[in-house]
Formats: structure tokens, sequence, C-alpha cells
């Protein structure tokens, strides 16, 4: 939980989806037993986010969260990335757009938009690591 915001939306230039997304996100944190991780964004930059993904027998999603570091915009971006894929199959989460979430986000300011296609970037990145064949948890450090 981020510290609360005595901004409104009209003085941060962000929706209040998206400020509601930072200040309190949802999904936020490490999931070792995760079947797919994906990571994205410039370690260079201090802004990079990460997905990680649980999925049943029959590849839907169970379980998703996120670790981000970067701006407001990029912990919003992740927040909902994760409410939108949850309880959906893998193939919507493959193919989320960029501009799906940022819509969801009620349209983030131009100069912020970008972090929508490192979310979902991340996204992809995760769900391309789940295949058929090897549906088991990821045994790498969090």
């Amino acid at each position: 939980t981020r510290p609360p915001s005595r901004l409104t939306s009209d003085e941060t230039g962000y929706p209040a989806v998206a400020t509601l997304n930072y200040v309190n996100p949802l999904n936020e944190g490490a999931l070792p037993e995760a079947h797919g991780r994906g990571y994205a964004g410039s370690d260079q930059d201090d802004e990079w986010l990460e997905v990680s993904l649980v999925v049943s027998p029959d590849f839907v999603v169970t379980d998703a969260r996120f670790r981000a570091v970067g701006c407001p915009a990029l912990v919003a971006a992740g927040s909902m990335l994760t409410q939108l894929i949850r309880g959906r199959d893998l193939t919507y989460a493959r193919t989320l757009s960029a501009a799906e979430l940022d819509r969801a986000l009620g349209h983030l300011p131009d100069l912020r938009r970008y972090t929508t296609s490192i979310a979902v970037k991340a996204l992809r990145q995760a769900a391309a690591r789940i295949s058929a064949s090897s549906r088991t948890p990821l045994q790498c450090a969090v």
C-alpha cells in the first residue's frame, strides 16, 4: 500500500482508476509457485515490472501477481493488468493489448502511456513460458 494521496485526479493528470490502482494496488508481490514469469523494463532506468502467473490444468489464470519499480503509472498498470487476466484463459493473457490496458486505466497521460506496453510485454513473456508440456512451478529465486 502506498502513502495516501491527497491529490485529486485533476491535480495529478491521472484518471481516478489509475490513481486508485497506484495508491492501493491489488495483487502486488512475489508468487513463488508461478508457472510463468515475465520481466520487462530497464534496470538502468530503475523502471521495471515483473508478472507472475499460475494457471489451472485447463490454462485459466488462477493467480497473477506483479512487482514493479518505477513511476505511479507503472504500478497502476501492473495492478490493473493482474485484475484483467485473473479468471481468464491464457489465450486472453497472450493477446491483451497495451491499448486495452490503457482503456481500463481510464487513459493515462500521454507521457506515461508507455508503461502499459512494459506491463503487456512482461505479461506476454510470462504467458510464453507456460506450455502444455510444462505446467510446473518455476524453480528460480524471487
